[in-house]
């Protein structure tokens, strides 16, 4: 179990569980998102680190985009939906329990 599939495998949860709280706390409210920017600048912060993280880049960006530019929670559930999976595949991956 090499210590960068580990480190690797911490990251990825830790996103995930980030966007999470994120998206099922204060931005649960589609009709009223807060205007206080520090929820979009730690959501944007975290997006920024899962697209380092997976290497996908730029598509990152933009499907996440989307979803939040015209609030669709379906979107966003599936594009959570692909961050715990990834940080699944990643504790697989590191042999993390």
């Amino acid at each position: 179990m090499a210590n960068s599939d580990e480190d690797l495998s911490k990251h990825f949860a830790h996103v995930a569980e980030k966007v999470t709280e994120i998206l099922g706390g204060p931005l649960t409210d589609f009709e009223n998102w807060p205007e206080d920017r520090r929820w979009w600048l730690q959501l944007g912060f975290n997006l920024g680190r899962f697209s380092e993280l997976s290497g996908e880049g730029k598509p990152v960006w933009d499907a996440w985009r989307a979803a939040i530019e015209n609030p669709d929670e379906m979107q966003l559930n599936a594009l959570t939906e692909k961050l715990r999976a990834a940080s699944e595949a990643a504790r697989r991956k590191s042999g993390s329990s």
